[in-house]
Formats: structure tokens, C-alpha cells, sequence
């Protein structure tokens, strides 16, 4: 699995969870705002609409996630022969040929995933 594919899984997956509670947030608010119900909150002390507004910043952080990766793509080049191996060059930090692939802000925005299956120690930021 490349960086890339992995941090799509990543993505995809927080996405779908911050959507998923937001529907359940959504039902609940209609539950408590019930007569029967007025004045309650959610478990972990915040109202449904904060619970909600807290999923809708997570969305908000994985769109600008996406949007650093998209920025930094990579654009392969093959082995040339005459001693110039193939090799990756980040579109975003280099384009000159001097920013290699996966480069430091990618590392870095990778990192917070660093504890999940499939993380490879290749992607560590480097020091």
C-alpha cells in the first residue's frame, strides 16, 4: 500500500464516521428536544448542536487534509538509464526536482494516523 492509498483509507474512514454520528446527533436532537425531554444533554456533557459542530470541523480538518495531499502529489519518473534511477518528486514543494516524494508536510499531516493497521515506518517525518 502506497502513502497515498493509506492516507485515502484514513480520510475515507474519519469521513464516514464524523457523517455517521452527525445523522445519529441529528435524530437525537430531535429526541431531547422533545417536551418530555427539554434541558437534557448528550453523554460527554455537550448538546447534540456542539456534538454537531465538533463533527462538522472534523469534516472541515479532513477536506484541508485532502486538500495539502492534493497539493503535494507526486509525479513519478521512470529510470532514464545512464545512472538517474526512478524516483517520486513532490509537485508541490519541488517541480524543480529538488522536493522527493513523499515530502515533509505530507509526512506531517500522515503522521496523526501514525498508530493505525498499515502504517509503515517509512513514513516516520524525518528529524
Amino acid at each position: 500500500m502506497t502513502l497515498t492509498e493509506f492516507m485515502a483509507a484514513q480520510l475515507d474512514e474519519d469521513e464516514a464516521k464524523a457523517e455517521d454520528l452527525i445523522k445519529q446527533l441529528t435524530a437525537l436532537r430531535g429526541t431531547l428536544q422533545s417536551p418530555k425531554s427539554l434541558g437534557r444533554i448528550t453523554p460527554g456533557w455537550h448538546s447534540p448542536t456542539e456534538a454537531i459542530a465538533m463533527c462538522t470541523q472534523a469534516l472541515a480538518d479532513i477536506a484541508a487534509k485532502r486538500a495539502i495531499i492534493d497539493c503535494h502529489e507526486p509525479r513519478h519518473h521512470p529510470d532514464q538509464g545512464q545512472g538517474f534511477p526512478a524516483w517520486d518528486e513532490c509537485m508541490g514543494c519541488g517541480g524543480d526536482g529538488k522536493g522527493d516524494w513523499p515530502c515533509e508536510t505530507v509526512l506531517i499531516v500522515a503522521s496523526v494516523y501514525r498508530g493505525r493497521p498499515g502504517w509503515q515506518t517509512a513514513w516516520e517525518v524525518k528529524a
